[in-house]
């Protein structure tokens, strides 16, 4: 028995819905690939940041996204071969390009959000 069969009908045909829903294509280039899944990527990038700055401050926070976002693009490429489903779709360099820029935005907009924080704390001290 494979993954795919053990997913419900049911269950891959929402999956399915929510898929064609993220792969609405926003704008598109030569360069440039966004659809409704590049926000998932801004809030990844914004949720890894967040948790790597209990750990690191600096810019290894941000090499550590980049190798997060890495094994992330990998992972999506590994499970469309296991499982087939419209959900993991291979992609095109542009996409797998545009992953990683708006994961980095997102970890870029969430240092600047906790520098934010931090500095309007300071200053009511």
């Amino acid at each position: 028995m494979t993954l795919q069969e053990l997913i419900p009908p049911s269950i891959e045909a929402v999956g399915q819905q929510i898929a064609d829903f993220l792969n609405i294509m926003i704008y598109q280039s030569d360069f440039i690939f966004i659809n409704f899944w590049s926000l998932s990527h801004i809030f990844f990038g914004m949720l890894v940041i967040l948790l790597l700055s209990t750990f690191q401050q600096g810019f290894r926070r941000f090499i550590w996204l980049f190798i997060i976002i890495g094994i992330w693009e990998g992972f999506e490429y590994v499970m469309y071969g296991i499982v087939k489903s419209e959900l993991f779709r291979v992609e095109i360099w542009q996409d797998v390009a545009s992953d990683f820029f708006f994961g980095i935005i997102g970890g870029i907009i969430m240092a600047i959000l906790l520098l934010s924080i931090k500095l309007n704390k300071n200053s009511k001290q």
